[in-house]
C-alpha cells in the first residue's frame, strides 16, 4: 500500500514539473505597461493572464478561452518590501495558493 502511495506522488509530482514548464518561443501581447496596469489596479481586482506554461495550453484547449490563469490584486501588505511587495493572491500547479509581486508578469 505504501509503494502504491510512492508511486502515485511520484506520478503526481513528475506531471507537475512537466506542465509547469514553460512553453519554447512563447510570446503573449502587451496590452499596457506594468505602470499602467499598476496606477490601475484596486484590492478586489481580478487580473487575467495568457500564460506560458504547458498547463495553460491544456486550460485554454478545454476553456476554449485567451485566458488561462487568474490571480487577485490584494494590495501591497504590511511590513512588506516596498521596492517589489507581493500584491496578488493566486494559485500555483506546484506551489498552492501563494503572494506574488506585479513583476512577475511584466512579460505577460
Amino acid at each position: 500500500m505504501q509503494a502504491l502511495r510512492r508511486l502515485r506522488d511520484l506520478l503526481s509530482s513528475w506531471c507537475a514539473d512537466y506542465l509547469s514548464r514553460p512553453i519554447k518561443g512563447f510570446e503573449a501581447p502587451a496590452a499596457c505597461s506594468l505602470d499602467q496596469l499598476a496606477a490601475l489596479l484596486q484590492p478586489g481586482d481580478v487580473l487575467l493572464v495568457e500564460g506560458n506554461l504547458r498547463i495553460s495550453s491544456v486550460i485554454k484547449y478545454i476553456t476554449q478561452s485567451t485566458w488561462s490563469h487568474v490571480a487577485i490584486y490584494v494590495g501591497p501588505q504590511p511590513g512588506a518590501p516596498s521596492d517589489d511587495p507581493p500584491v496578488l493572491v493566486e494559485a500555483e500547479l506546484a506551489q498552492g495558493v501563494i503572494l506574488s509581486p506585479l513583476s512577475k508578469y511584466v512579460n505577460f
